[in-house]
């Protein structure tokens, strides 16, 4: 009897032990559900440029763009070049509903479906990471022992996120055959952010094959924005693909110093662009 007595409390003693010392979160929010539109998106992770930001940073193409028919859409390093390219490199894949579902459900394991502590740490200018799921948008600034800096209940979360975006970071080996390879994006219009530029800098200067970038467009920012599609996206696209981002554009007898940018399935003009 003695056994039969005391097997029920000691095993509850070891099942309150296991509850407490899990590693993993209490509450992860609710499962998150990919919407099926292709102009919907279902993930998005984007880095900030670290202090003091560039006048066009927010006309950075996101890091990884994830939408609702299966479109990936990634920035990519220009590896071919040795200057910084005015025009940028981006690619597409398909993603299987599978993988869409495997990324969101290690989005939600990572904290990004509810509201979590993920903390600050003690670093200065350093960039932010923003993550877009379903009916959340997370930044956290993500740094190198990041962790050391925070408070202990901070920790645990904080490196579930940083080990997450390194799995972001190498996608085609994470989800394998549920990605396609990447190809060039196929895109149909690009976003021209135009800021007037010093004319007695020393840049190389290439003439504008379009309007008068004074006028053309809309404002935006510190400058305009022009959308260019069909014939005038073929005219700029002869011209800037070889170009360097420090390149000088003459229009009018103005210079101008333009960033390129195509726009993604979500995006219907300048204004869903980041002005600043």
């Amino acid at each position: 009897m003695g056994v039969r007595t005391w097997a029920a409390p000691i095993a509850m003693v070891c099942l309150l032990a296991l509850a407490g010392c899990a590693s993993g979160p209490t509450d992860l929010g609710p499962t998150l559900t990919a919407p099926t539109a292709a102009d919907e998106l279902a993930f998005r992770l984007d880095v900030t440029p670290s202090s003091p930001q560039p006048p066009d940073a927010g006309f950075r193409m996101p890091e990884l763009s994830v939408y609702g028919d299966g479109l990936v859409v990634r920035s990519a390093p220009d590896i071919a070049s040795t200057v910084t390219r005015a025009w940028p490199v981006t690619t597409q894949q398909r993603l299987s509903p599978a993988g869409i579902d495997r990324l969101l459900n290690a989005a939600r394991d990572a904290g990004l479906a509810a509201p979590t502590d993920f903390g600050t740490p003690n670093v200065m200018d350093a960039p932010a990471t923003i993550f877009t799921v379903p009916g959340r948008v997370t930044t956290v600034v993500l740094v190198d022992d990041g962790a050391a800096s925070l408070d202990s209940s901070q920790r645990a979360p904080y490196e579930r996120l940083q080990t997450f975006t390194d799995r972001l970071a190498d996608l085609d080996a994470w989800l394998g055959d549920d990605l396609t390879a990447a190809e060039p994006y196929s895109y149909t219009q690009v976003a021209v952010s135009a800021r007037a530029a010093d004319s007695r800098a020393m840049q190389s200067v290439k003439p504008w094959p379009l309007d008068d970038l004074a006028y053309a467009g809309v404002p935006h920012g510190s400058g305009r924005c022009v959308i260019v599609a069909g014939d005038q996206l073929d005219a700029i696209e002869d011209v800037a693909t070889d170009a360097a981002a420090s390149t000088r554009w003459l229009s009018a007898d103005a210079r101008f110093h333009l960033t390129f940018r195509p726009l993604l399935p979500d995006e219907a003009g300048c204004n869903a662009i980041d002005a600043t």
